[in-house]
């Protein structure tokens, strides 16, 4: 399990699952795609398995890059390829920057070929067929054959107000104000002024690119979390604790962001830029970069700007989640006891639905749970239980989760899945 190999690195659990991985004859990974980073707690505890047989399976591309190809050689084990492809891979990561480039393209399709020896394809359609062919050897515990099951996306509507929509598009307007001054803490360095060949780099081309990387980060995040709930937009910009207050529902510190307000007055000192020496200071630098007065005052811009949106979420009313939660009122309109997972990646916005649902008194009949990253092991467990098809579904269940129920849990009683945002993948 994912979540288990990182809380290991933290401590959080005994060397148990970490001393079983070193010991096991067969090591099988689900998601392998998310061991790719060799520097994380997880891969870390993958890569030292012993193991004789090693099983990855994903359904997300992963032969991406260098060292998406090198992360797969060093959990396959190494001594399982040709030595002859692994030497030449290691002598062109050797290479200086210009013969890499030149030989990068022949030397990573050696190496996806060496690992496709290693690879089995398999469609949901391939899959489905096989559970055809012998339905009997496919059967679950309550006898019925396990398979694929036809997928019908249908779009629903968000239903807005016009008002909201109005304040929608204000909020967009305030946001396109912002510097995104908060998004460059780290300051920038003298690498950021050289290409991957080592030629410098115009330093206005620089400035600009990181400036409008800032820029559209801030105006992506407002937006992203305003489509989410405007409970979430005003957890990003004012933080967790004032958004319970406003909106009167309990939330635990690990539901959502700081705020955007107070990480920008914690901020005491400008980025600051290093220069290389080449450039012999002869540069327009951004003065706010560098000096403590500008820096002051676009901290205070920015500032005004997000409370600013704040006021304008205030004034929002709750069209667009009552909509989301009346479509999914309707979903239980049959006769059946249905199983449905609503999902969105802020855990705010899942505690604000709930709130909601109580407050208009809607989903009545329906057994309500969530979880999420600031869930705890209990009410994870209790979605689990619910849906999972090891137990018969008997009454209508809507289950609000985040990411957190994205891995290691098959929520195979629930029928329907609604996107309460944009799905990630």
């Amino acid at each position: 399990s994912q979540g288990t190999l990182s809380f290991e690195g933290q401590g959080k659990i005994d060397g148990f699952v970490a001393q079983t991985i070193k010991q096991a004859q067969i090591l099988t990974v689900d998601e392998a795609h998310n061991y790719l980073n060799t520097k994380a707690k997880r891969a870390q505890v993958l890569l030292r398995n012993l193991a004789d047989h090693v099983l990855l399976f994903t359904a997300t591309p992963i032969n991406r890059s260098a060292s998406d190809l090198l992360c797969l050689v060093n959990i396959l084990g190494a001594d399982n390829f040709d030595p002859g492809v692994i030497e030449r891979f290691n002598r062109w990561l050797r290479m200086d920057v210009k013969s890499m480039r030149a030989a990068r393209e022949e030397q990573l399709e050696e190496l996806k070929n060496e690992i496709a020896r290693f690879t089995v394809r398999r469609t949901k359609r391939e899959l489905n067929r096989l559970v055809d062919l012998q339905p009997a050897a496919y059967l679950n515990k309550h006898n019925v054959p396990c398979r694929y099951p036809k997928h019908q996306a249908i779009p629903y509507s968000t239903g807005e107000s016009d008002e909201a929509i109005e304040i929608g598009q204000r909020i967009r307007e305030l946001s396109e104000q912002l510097k995104g001054v908060a998004y460059i803490t780290g300051g920038i360095d003298q690498s950021a002024f050289f290409n991957s060949e080592g030629a410098l780099i115009e330093p206005e081309a620089v400035f600009k690119r990181r400036l409008g990387m800032a820029k559209r980060s801030a105006i992506y995040q407002i937006m992203s979390h305003l489509r989410s709930s405007k409970a979430s937009a005003y957890a990003h910009i004012a933080g967790v604790r004032a958004t319970a207050e406003f909106f009167g529902f309990e939330a635990k510190d690990g539901s959502g962001h700081g705020g955007m307000i107070p990480k920008l007055e914690e901020q005491n000192s400008p980025p600051g830029v290093n220069l290389p020496e080449e450039l012999n200071g002869d540069c327009d630098v951004p003065e706010w970069l560098v000096d403590q007065d500008a820096y002051n005052l676009a901290c205070e811009s920015e500032i005004r700007i997000y409370r600013e949106v704040v006021a304008q979420l205030e004034r929002l009313d709750n069209s667009r989640e009552l909509a989301k939660l009346g479509m999914i009122e309707t979903l239980f309109s049959v006769s059946a006891p249905l199983g449905v997972i609503a999902f969105d990646r802020h855990p705010i916005t899942l505690l604000y639905l709930r709130h909601l649902s109580e407050k208009e008194v809607m989903l009545s009949g329906v057994k309500l749970l969530r979880a999420s990253g600031d869930s705890t092991k209990t009410e994870r467990k209790k979605v689990d239980l619910y849906l999972n098809n090891e137990n018969e579904l008997k009454r209508n269940v809507l289950a609000l989760c985040s990411d957190a129920m994205s891995e290691g849990y098959n929520l195979q009683n629930a029928s329907v899945v609604v996107h309460l945002d944009m799905p990630s993948v």
